[in-house]
């Protein structure tokens, strides 16, 4: 019984890091994953920080530009993530293979999406000045959640 348990503990925590990237994880797990990944790609970025808030501004090779959004709660959880594109092209390749991870079995509402426990995040979409964006935010906690 235990190993069964023990299984489907490893599995389910598993699909939950991979489907949900970055939100619920720290701020320091957040850069360290971050700064791997780019330094991995060879990708040149600029950062930002406070206590609430963490920003990447990156810049590839062929001159697209994107950047990671992050803010905190006061226990320095993540539960905003987001992403934003210079093309409109980029965000909907990155949207649908979001929306494409049937495990996380996304539904569409007014304003965006959402899927529910155990993720409990709300997706939008939005295109401001031609700086396309996905906002994901958790919903899971019982702290409220600045919709801002």
């Amino acid at each position: 019984m235990r190993t069964l348990l023990f299984c489907f503990v490893l599995v389910f925590v598993n699909i939950n890091i991979y489907c949900q990237d970055y939100v619920k994880l720290k701020q320091k797990k957040i850069e360290k994953k971050i700064e791997k990944w780019l330094n991995e790609k060879n990708r040149k970025f600029t950062k930002s920080s406070t206590d609430s808030s963490l920003s990447y501004n990156i810049k590839d090779s062929i001159s697209q530009e994107f950047g990671f959004n992050f803010y905190f709660d006061k226990y320095n959880r993540c539960i905003i993530e987001e992403q934003t594109f210079n093309c409109d092209s980029c965000l909907q390749k990155f949207l649908q293979f979001v929306l494409k991870r049937k495990f996380m079995n996304w539904k569409q509402i007014d304003g965006g999406y959402k899927v529910g426990f155990p993720y409990s995040l709300y997706l939008q979409v939005f295109n401001t000045n031609n700086v396309y964006k996905l906002k994901f935010t958790y919903k899971g906690w019982k702290d409220k959640v600045d919709e801002n």
